[in-house]
């Protein structure tokens, strides 16, 4: 124990909450997520002490817990500071030992003496903030079309990576669609691009083709870029129904979807368009 510590000041006690003591149990912060460690210091002194606050960031082995790299963060504003705020993107994935360290200045008859540092540490685990999933323009999820539209979900060109870490245009994306009726969910559920790679195979697949989206695989089409084209009259028009179709993709061994609503309308076109 330093000679501060004896003479004027007590032990200093950091308490960190929701700390994470080990590597291989990190907390668990999306990239695209601002995130902040905050702290606090309890000790009492009897003369006047300032204290030199500092954080230091490391990359870790998962399961060893051992420092691969350094990371720094000397731009990071609130380095000197109790509470350290991280913003988004800051931080490739990995897991990350946060060390947080205090050392105690006092003046003690016109001599400055200074304990050694005092630290505390956490764990934490950057994961993928995942892939935003959209096929229409303005991020919309529900449209209404006329009988002689063609409707086209784009997943390719809307999609978006919220850690802008892939371009979601190079993923690849699954098509699904099933029918809700009187706001009953019908459990058959096409999968469209899988017809569309088996054109000759009926597209009811043994469902009961009044309760499903198309009963031919004739009325859509899907091509290389996993565009979905349904085309005029594609999707038979029933007032009572709305057509839910799915749309899945892949990243880091993860599903991401997102689910779209279409009405057809007893009219040629539609105006407008309704956006959810």
């Amino acid at each position: 124990m330093s000679e501060l510590f004896v003479n004027l000041c007590n032990f200093p006690e950091i308490y960190m909450p929701n700390r994470s003591r080990y590597a291989t149990m990190p907390r668990y912060v999306p990239r695209a997520k601002l995130f902040s460690i905050l702290t606090y210091t309890i000790y009492s002194c009897n003369v006047t002490f300032f204290e030199e606050k500092s954080w230091e960031v490391n990359q870790v082995d998962p399961d060893t817990g051992n420092v691969t790299r350094s990371v720094n963060i000397s731009d990071n504003a609130s380095i000197k500071q109790s509470e350290l705020v991280m913003p988004p993107l800051a931080l490739d994935y990995g897991v990350y030992q946060f060390i947080y360290q205090v050392i105690l200045t006092a003046n003690d008859s016109g001599v400055f003496k200074s304990t050694e540092p005092y630290q505390l540490s956490t764990f934490v685990e950057i994961i993928t903030t995942g892939i935003a999933v959209y096929a229409l323009p303005a991020n919309m999820r529900k449209i209404a079309r006329g009988l002689e539209e063609t409707i086209v979900l784009d997943p390719k060109k809307y999609s978006f990576d919220r850690d802008l870490y892939v371009d979601a245009s190079k993923l690849t994306y699954v098509h699904y669609c099933r029918v809700i009726e009187n706001d009953i969910s019908f459990v058959e559920s096409q999968n469209l691009t899988y017809l569309s790679e088996n054109p000759s195979l009926n597209a009811s697949l043994g469902f009961d083709p009044s309760r499903v989206c198309f009963n031919s695989t004739s009325a859509f089409s899907i091509d290389s870029n996993n565009k979905l084209t349904i085309n005029p009259g594609g999707l038979p028009l029933n007032l009572a129904r709305v057509y839910e179709f799915t749309i899945d993709t892949v990243f880091l061994g993860q599903t991401y979807s997102q689910t779209f609503y279409i009405n057809i309308m007893p009219y040629q076109y539609v105006p407008g368009m309704i956006v959810g």
